[in-house]
């Protein structure tokens, strides 16, 4: 069976996604690691960028893990590392 689950971009994530968001399918009981995989297929422009640093991803604004299991109506961040100054 499949989900679908609202992914948000933030920060220069969302120039190279080239939007904001978006609605991602996704299959029962998928891991983070897993929907980063698909993700990346669907949009490599992310490719570099998520290989080369540590990007955050959220699971409905709590910091998620490789092996936590997202499920239909989830919503997804992916945020880039901050910098402060």
């Amino acid at each position: 069976m499949m989900g679908k689950v609202n992914v948000r971009f933030f920060a220069n994530l969302k120039d190279l996604a080239g939007t904001d968001s978006l609605d991602f399918e996704i299959k029962d009981n998928m891991t983070v690691k897993e929907f980063v995989s698909k993700l990346l297929n669907e949009l490599p422009a992310l490719k570099a960028m998520m290989e080369q640093r540590r990007v955050f991803i959220s699971i409905n604004q709590e910091m998620a893990q490789n092996d936590d299991i997202i499920k239909d109506g989830d919503e997804i961040g992916l945020l880039p590392p901050f910098s402060g100054g």
